[in-house]
């Protein structure tokens, strides 16, 4: 049976820099800044319409999500959504940049980007990862370089989070729908290259074991280490391999019977 998707993120948008102590937050559909010990918060748009802000790894842009009322999409299942517009400002001097704008672009298999979700940026600030609308059962996950504008499709997800440290720094967190050898279909979460490549599986949300392998994946066993490097700081970035997660203290299940990997 056909299931209508909402995109989400699998933990939360990380909006804290671990190395400068600043949060963003969308308030009132405006985007806020605090830094540490700074009273009040900075207001960086005026809009009205801003929300899920998250901070980039080096402090100084934060993307976020514009709602655009009066601009609508079709989606795939047939109904109206807003087509959004991603955009990133700049905390030094508050200049805005358009990143893209809902409906200006269309996916592999012809449906618009637009009902934008998730904007988080990639490790060296370079361009920004976020969801969009797909197909009826599933999402995609796209990256928007900065400077030139320019939009890449990496895969098929649901859920998305960047990994902010250890040893998957920089890599994705997604949740994927697919489809067994000979019907039926499940929702697994994966560990993903920046490039879109499958790293490792961590299975189904909710299974024995999920959870802790989230938390290893995500470097939360790891923050002594974190306390002591910048967040866009990767020591010794791992060998990129498909049994990197098998190799780790505590393996991702085994694949399930008829499963095929895409």
């Amino acid at each position: 049976m056909l299931r209508r998707v909402t995109l989400a993120g699998v933990a939360g948008i990380a909006t804290i820099s671990l190395g400068l102590a600043q949060t963003v937050t969308a308030e009132g559909g405006k985007v806020m800044l605090r830094e540490a010990g700074s009273v009040p918060a900075k207001q960086l748009t005026n809009s009205g319409l801003d929300h899920q802000p998250s901070l980039s790894f080096g402090g100084t842009l934060v993307v976020f999500v514009r709602d655009t009322p009066a601009r609508t999409i079709e989606s795939p299942t047939g109904d109206k959504v807003p087509a959004t517009e991603l955009w990133v400002v700049d905390v030094r001097n508050e200049k805005l940049h358009l990143l893209l704008r809902g409906g200006d672009a269309k996916g592999s298999n012809g449906v618009p980007l637009a009902n934008f979700a998730n904007p988080q940026f990639a490790l060296d600030d370079s361009r920004v990862y976020f969801l969009t609308q797909a197909a009826v059962v599933s999402g995609a996950v796209y990256s928007a370089d900065i400077e030139t504008r320019s939009v890449k499709e990496l895969c098929a997800g649901n859920s998305l989070q960047v990994i902010r440290s250890g040893q998957y720094a920089g890599d994705l967190v997604v949740e994927q729908h697919r489809y067994f050898m000979g019907g039926g279909s499940y929702d697994w979460v994966y560990v993903l290259t920046p490039d879109g490549e499958v790293v490792g599986t961590l299975g189904e949300r909710g299974s024995p074991g999920f959870e802790e392998r989230l938390r290893d994946v995500l470097g939360e066993t790891e923050r002594s280490d974190a306390r002591g490097t910048p967040p866009n700081h990767r020591v010794n970035p791992p060998v990129r391999t498909v049994t990197g997660l098998a190799k780790s203290a505590r393996p991702a299940p085994a694949q399930p019977a008829g499963y095929a990997e895409c």
